[in-house]
C-alpha cells in the first residue's frame, strides 16, 4: 500500500463511530444532564476581552511570583539558618567553630544600638557572657585551656572598660536612674568576676586591677552626676558604695593582721626571724593600723556630703592594702620555702 492509499484510508475512517468519530456534543450533553440533573440549556461560551485580560494576568502573575516565591523561600531558609546558628552559638566559647558567629552577632547589636546607655547595658551583658565562657573553659579538659582562658579574661576586661567608657557619655538628660542602674550593673559584673575567675588565670592581678579601676570610674561618674543634679537614686547608690567599700577594707585589714601574726609566730618558733623581715612586718602593720580611725573620719565627711574626697581617700586606702597584701604573700612564700 502506498502512502497516498494510507492517507485516503485514514480520512475515510475519521468519522467512524468505532474510532470515536461522529461525536455529537449537544446530544451527549443531553444524556449527561438527564442522568445527573444538570441544566439542559447548552450554549457556547463567548469570551470577552475582560476574560482574556484576567487569564493573561493570571499567567503573568505565576511567571513573576514563582521566582519571587523561590527567592522568598531562599531568604526564609537563610534567615532561619542564621537564627539557628546564632542560638546555637550562644553556648560557644573561644576556640569553638560557632564562636565567630556569636561575636559577629554582638558587634551587630552594638552597631544597631542608638544610645550610650543602651550600649553600656549591652557591654555589661557581654561581660557576663565572657565570665560564663571563662567558667566553661576552666571546667573543661581542652588541650589549649590556658590560651583560651586568657582570651576569655582579656575579652571580659575589654567589655568592662567599654561599659565605663559608654557610661561617661550618659548625659544627665537620661536621668540619675539610668546612671545608677548602669553603675550597679558594673558592680554586679565585678562581683561575678571575683567569684568566677578567682586564681584560675595568670592575669588575675592585672584584670582585677582593671575591674577595680572600672568600679572607681563608675563611682566617680555617679559622684559627678550627683554634684550636678542631686537625686535620691545617686545618693542611695553612693551610700551603698561607701558601706561596701568600708566593710571590705575592714575585712582586708583584719585578714592581713591574722596573716602577719601567723608569719611572726612561724618565724619566731623556727628562729628564722631576721631584722629585715621584722622591719618589713612592722612597716606593713603601721601602714594599716589606723585604717579604722580613718574610716570613722571618712564617715563624718561623707555625712556632710563630701563624696568626692571620701572616695578618693578610699581609693588610696585600697592601693595601700593591695601593696600590703603583695608583701604578705611574698612573706608567706618565703616562710613556706624556709620550712
Amino acid at each position: 500500500m502506498t502512502n497516498r492509499e494510507v492517507i485516503k484510508l485514514i480520512k475515510s475512517l475519521k468519522n467512524d463511530p468505532d474510532l470515536g468519530g461522529g461525536f455529537d456534543v449537544k446530544k451527549s450533553w443531553g444524556k449527561f444532564v438527564e442522568k445527573y440533573d444538570f441544566e439542559k440549556d447548552f450554549s457556547e461560551t463567548n469570551l470577552t476581552w475582560h476574560d482574556y485580560t484576567e487569564y493573561i494576568s493570571h499567567i503573568g502573575s505565576r511567571v513573576v511570583l514563582k521566582p519571587a516565591g523561590a527567592l522568598a523561600s531562599i531568604f526564609v531558609l537563610v534567615v532561619s539558618g542564621w537564627v539557628g546558628a546564632v542560638n546555637v552559638s550562644l553556648a560557644s566559647v573561644p576556640g569553638d567553630l560557632l564562636y565567630p558567629v556569636k561575636m559577629a552577632t554582638e558587634r551587630t547589636q552594638l552597631i544597631l544600638t542608638a544610645t550610650s546607655e543602651q550600649r553600656a547595658r549591652l557591654h555589661a551583658e557581654f561581660a557576663g557572657r565572657r565570665l560564663d565562657e571563662a567558667m566553661d573553659i576552666s571546667l573543661s579538659s581542652r588541650s589549649n585551656k590556658e590560651e583560651l582562658m586568657k582570651t576569655a579574661v582579656d575579652s571580659f576586661r575589654t567589655e568592662v572598660v567599654s561599659v565605663t567608657d559608654e557610661l561617661k557619655n550618659v548625659s544627665s538628660a537620661e536621668g540619675a536612674q539610668a546612671v545608677t542602674e548602669l553603675a550597679e550593673a558594673v558592680d554586679r559584673k565585678a562581683e561575678e568576676y571575683s567569684a568566677v575567675i578567682g586564681q584560675s588565670s595568670e592575669d588575675v592581678t592585672e584584670v582585677t586591677a582593671v575591674v577595680v579601676e572600672a568600679q572607681e570610674q563608675v563611682t566617680e561618674t555617679v559622684v559627678t552626676e550627683h554634684e550636678e543634679q542631686p537625686e535620691q537614686e545617686t545618693a542611695e547608690y553612693l551610700d551603698t558604695a561607701f558601706q561596701k567599700d568600708t566593710f571590705d577594707i575592714r575585712n582586708r585589714v583584719d585578714m592581713l593582721s591574722i596573716r602577719l601574726s601567723r608569719i611572726e609566730t612561724t618565724l619566731n618558733s623556727n628562729n628564722a626571724m631576721t631584722d629585715d623581715i621584722n622591719n618589713t612586718i612592722k612597716i606593713t602593720k603601721t601602714a594599716i593600723k589606723d585604717f579604722s580611725e580613718k574610716i570613722q573620719a571618712l564617715s563624718e565627711v561623707f555625712a556632710a556630703g563630701g563624696y568626692r574626697s571620701v572616695f578618693e581617700k578610699i581609693s588610696e586606702m585600697k592601693i595601700i592594702l593591695t601593696n600590703a597584701e603583695t608583701v604578705v604573700a611574698d612573706l608567706e612564700i618565703m616562710v613556706t620555702t624556709t620550712n
